[in-house]
């Protein structure tokens, strides 16, 4: 771009006329270089492939766009602009000029050009080596944030190719590497630890990054984890037993270290952990044989031990083998002889059938993950662990997936035939159409095609020759062992879901088939995360997998939670609904409501319509109304589902909408906006978190799980009031505990030299009702307005006061505090009055002043 001082020569020197004329022209190189989207995101610049940095930025039919925007110095363009003529991707390379631009970016601070010009210079691959001036440039973008710069950097120092810096400097750069995600850096830091190279021995950080890198993709990482855990002296046998699951893992997808380990622990060394299965470790060794063309010795000389063995122990069963192959339970009676896996995957025939006639192609989910990692079926490496079994089942009914997977399976492409085995299903049990079809969740007029749909394309999928109803269940081909025989014809070859779906598939019977589920989720595979989510539930009754999860740390609600971040709503929609509706959990609408919410924000019709149903008041009882938020999911629903929603609901809705709008005139809407000074209403949702604190630090509430009768609460921080409401409040020992809080005439100023602080004025009162049964033991009106200053501070993400605080802990009476886990409700009780009074409220029954608190 021209600079003012530049044009302001201009006027002097060409005329105004041509001044002009320049100015505009450098206006419009502006808006072209700030338009300009190269499609790539950071961590995509950051440390991908280029020519997976050329193919997701479109290169090729954005030319004129990219070369546009280059020459109005966009960094981005100038460097793609570079790589396309520097690879010849616009036709004849022009090595020169695409260096030279990628130089100019580089000299102008571009991420990746700066580590492309630096790491180019090093290994002397595209230009003529510099060892010099690569180091400048390395660290260069290491200063400015480059992860692949970073990690690079910290392994030159740690393999003392450049001098190295004092203290823990290279140990830093990979760790910011791999907080980047960049595999390789975690794994070197796992080393790092495991040595003590550069850094004190840590044996747990080690594992932490082996992990880390493992849950990338990395399967040495998982080897070495799994190793560590597997041959570690102290360990515990739980520990022990999670680790050969992970070892197993490694094995299974072709590492040879762990198919050593695994197939030498099979064949026998271990009798007393019942790990013996010598046909699995035949299979395994006979696929190490392979990947290393017959040349490991020890490979060699386990395989001949294993067939010994197993001669001997066919002797035994007079002529009979092993049932299985690790992922169903042995059998000690005899069997016929099985279709071997090899030939029942070779016996699989794919058939073209039409398409239902009538029902459109299914919705398919955005990419996930990686957009540079989509593969020829168009899956992430991210959708490989993330997906739900539905979700790939619908990905491999598409007619033009079924060809390439007709494709690949002619090939044995472990891919096609992992997309086979989720396919082998009982789909009228199985398949979950509501995110691929919404206009079916329709509760009227819906589609004529959206009856018995699950019959229909489970006949459609079964046609093509690679799905299961239930009604061939029975065949030699049907699901459960068909997902079998393909996991176990793939040992040996990258085939971790297909593994998965199978372990999955026969379930957990024991702890050494837990620690393998378990396994698999710590590498983020969500159907073995969701296998224990609904596996640790009380609902379950299985107190085995309950006591399996607490020793190794898990529960219900953690699992829920990792279920949540690899972006599966439908676990959090279902939880919630335990949490509103008490099913095996204790009663918490509050909960409820944020999973719903969650849930809803990922996508989720069901949760999207039960939030609605609850902010319009027609979900658990005592609810906080929010009908403007109901009406906001009312109208999405009715704009995804096609149809309006019951007119009696929308009207009311609408207007209670109108109602709270006009109710929050006067003091705002709750908001943590730290850019924002507080109005009334963050201030009042602000006193009722430090009640909370209060509360929750000396209140007593466990005698009333005496009466069957366990209590819920619900902090409304929207309208400002407390609830806390045995099931039945008309019972006799029934409790319904409610505060109000009102705000007026609030004034905020910023505290100067203190960042995000305010000193805040403003009047309040509030107000108590507190019944047991039927009977009435306070009733205390708002009463006037008390003034209020204190100071407000923005702390983890949201607005709290010290002070504020602390005047409600000054008038709790001595004797309510220390009353947690007491077997009476005085803490609770007293915790609340003091909140009340705290803001002037006052009982005008002389019985209840702060001497005795009515409690």
């Amino acid at each position: 771009m021209v600079s003012k001082c530049f044009q302001l020569v201009l006027f002097t020197a060409i005329g105004l006329a041509q001044a002009q004329e320049v100015a505009a022209q450098s206006e419009k190189v502006a808006i072209i270089e700030s338009a300009f989207d190269s499609r790539l995101q950071l961590a995509d610049w950051d440390h991908d492939h280029v020519q997976n940095l050329l193919r997701i930025s479109d290169t090729v039919t954005r030319r004129t766009e990219i070369e546009a925007a280059a020459l109005a110095n966009n960094l981005d363009a100038l460097t793609l602009s570079g790589l396309a003529r520097y690879f010849g991707v616009w036709g004849a390379e022009d090595k020169a000029k695409g260096w030279s631009q990628i130089e100019a970016a580089a000299s102008k601070g571009h991420l990746r050009a700066m580590a492309i010009v630096g790491l180019s210079k090093w290994q002397g691959d595209l230009v003529a080596e510099n060892k010099a001036e690569a180091q400048v440039w390395i660290q260069k973008a290491a200063d400015a944030g480059s992860g692949l710069a970073q990690g690079n950097l910290g392994l030159m120092i740690l393999d003392k190719n450049i001098e190295p810096r004092p203290g823990d400097y290279a140990v830093k750069l990979l760790e910011q590497a791999a907080a980047k995600g960049i595999v390789w850096a975690s794994k070197a830091l796992g080393e790092v630890y495991a040595a003590g190279q550069l850094a004190p021995k840590n044996d747990a950080k080690a594992r932490n990054y082996f992990q880390q890198a493992a849950r990338l993709g990395d399967i040495d990482g998982l080897a070495t984890v799994g190793a560590m855990a597997w041959f570690g002296e102290r360990e515990p046998l739980d520990s022990k037993f999670l680790g050969f699951a992970k070892l197993e893992l490694a094995a299974r997808n072709g590492q040879i270290d762990a198919m050593r380990i695994v197939s030498d622990s099979y064949i026998g060394v271990f009798p007393h952990l019942n790990l013996v299965d010598v046909p699995a470790a035949i299979k395994m060794l006979e696929a190490a044989k392979e990947l290393t063309d017959s040349k490991d010795k020890t490979v060699n000389q386990l395989l001949s031990k294993a067939k010994s063995v197993f001669a001997q122990q066919q002797a035994n069963k007079g002529g009979f083998g092993s049932f299985g192959v690790g992922y169903r339970p042995a059998s000690g009676a005899a069997q016929k002889r099985e279709l071997s896996s090899k030939e029942i995957v070779d016996s699989i025939q794919i058939n073209f059938p039409v398409w239902p006639q009538g029902i459109p192609q299914p919705r398919l989910p955005a990419i996930k993950g990686d957009r540079s990692q989509v593969d020829e079926y168009g899956v992430s490496e991210r959708e490989w662990r993330e997906f739900p079994t539905s979700e790939f089942m619908i990905f491999a009914m598409l007619p033009s997936t079924l060809q390439k997977i007709s494709t690949g399976y002619a090939k044995r492409d472990p891919k096609a035939l992992t997309l086979i085995s989720m396919a082998a299903h009982d789909w009228e049990s199985k398949l979950d159409l509501e995110s691929a079809y919404p206009q079916c969740f329709k509760s009227k007029d819906k589609p004529e095609y959206c009856n018995y749909l699950s019959t229909k394309l489970a006949d459609y999928l079964t046609a093509t020759g690679i799905g299961f109803s239930s009604s061939n269940r029975a065949s030699v081909r049907s699901g459960d062992r068909y997902t079998a025989a393909i996991a176990d014809y793939l040992i040996g070859k990258p085939s971790m879901r297909a593994q998965m779906e199978a372990q999955v598939k026969y379930g957990a019977y024991n702890d050494y088939q837990r620690s393998r589920l378990l396994a698999y989720a710590d590498l983020g595979y969500l159907p073995a995360v969701q296998y224990l989510e609904q596996k640790s539930g009380a609902c379950a009754r299985m107190p085995e997998d309950a006591a399996f999860l607490a020793r190794h740390g898990r529960n219900q609600r953690n699992l829920v939670e990792a279920a949540l971040a690899l972006g599966d709503s439908e676990t959090a929609f279902q939880y919630g609904r335990q949490l509103r509706d008490a099913l095996c959990v204790g009663r918490d609408p509050e909960g409820a409501q944020k999973l719903f919410r969650t849930a809803a924000d990922l996508g989720n019709l069901k949760a999207k319509y039960e939030l609605m149903n609850m902010y319009a008041g027609y979900g658990a009882s005592n609810m906080s109304r929010k009908y403007r938020e109901a009406l906001r999911l009312a109208k999405d629903l009715e704009l995804e589902l096609g149809e309006p929603i019951h007119p009696p609901l929308m009207e009311q809705i609408r207007i209670g909408a109108a109602e709270e709008t006009s109710k929050r005139a006067g003091i705002g809407d709750v908001t943590d906006d730290p850019t924002k000074p507080l109005n009334a209403a963050t201030i009042r949702a602000v006193v009722l978190r430090e009640l909370r604190v209060t509360m929750n630090r000396f209140s007593g509430i466990s005698f009333m799980s005496l009466f069957g009768n366990p209590p819920y609460e619900n902090w409304n921080y929207d309208d400002g009031s407390f609830l806390f409401e045995t099931q039945n409040p008309n019972d006799m020992f029934g409790i319904y505990y409610r505060t109000d809080f009102y705000v007026s005439g609030a004034s905020c100023s910023a505290i100067s030299g203190v960042s995000l602080s305010y000193d805040c004025s403003y009047k309040m009162s509030a107000s108590l009702d507190w019944r047991i049964g039927k009977s009435t033991l306070a009733n205390i009106p708002p009463g006037p307005s008390k003034p209020q200053k204190h100071r407000f501070e923005f702390v983890d993400g949201q607005w709290r006061s010290a002070s504020l605080r602390a005047e409600v802990m000054s008038n709790l009476p001595t004797n309510g505090i220390g009353a947690t886990g007491a077997g009476n409700n005085n803490g609770l009780c007293k915790s609340l009055y003091a909140g009340v009074v705290a803001v002037g409220g006052k009982s005008t029954d002389k019985s209840l002043e702060p001497s005795t608190w009515g409690c």
